[in-house]
C-alpha cells in the first residue's frame, strides 16, 4: 500500500553502442500499519554493460548485482541477470 523507491546510475560511455553502469538502489513496500524505519530497507549495488544492436529498439543488459538481504533461505547474496529493454 505504500512503497519507497531510490535508484542512482553512474553511466560511463565505452563505445558508441556501449556503456558501463554503476547503480545503487534501494527500497521497500509497507502495509498501512507497518511503521517506516531505514534500517528495513533493502538495497542492490552493482554494474552493468548495456548494448545497443542496430535496429533493436531496446538495450541488452548484463547485470551483476549484490543484494544486502535475502527473501529466501537459499538466495545468493550476488546475482547475475541478463534483461532487455530499459529499468522504468
Amino acid at each position: 500500500e505504500r512503497s519507497l523507491v531510490l535508484n542512482v546510475e553512474y553511466i560511463i560511455p565505452l563505445f558508441k553502442s556501449a556503456s558501463a553502469v554503476l547503480f545503487f538502489d534501494t527500497g521497500n513496500a509497507l502495509r498501512r500499519d507497518e511503521k517506516f524505519s531505514f534500517d528495513d530497507l533493502y538495497w542492490s549495488s552493482g554494474m552493468e554493460l548495456r548494448l545497443r544492436i542496430l535496429n533493436f529498439p531496446v538495450p541488452l543488459r548484463l547485470i551483476l548485482a549484490y543484494k544486502n538481504r535475502l527473501i529466501e533461505k537459499d538466495d545468493s547474496h550476488f546475482t547475475l541477470r541478463f534483461a532487455l529493454g530499459v529499468s522504468f
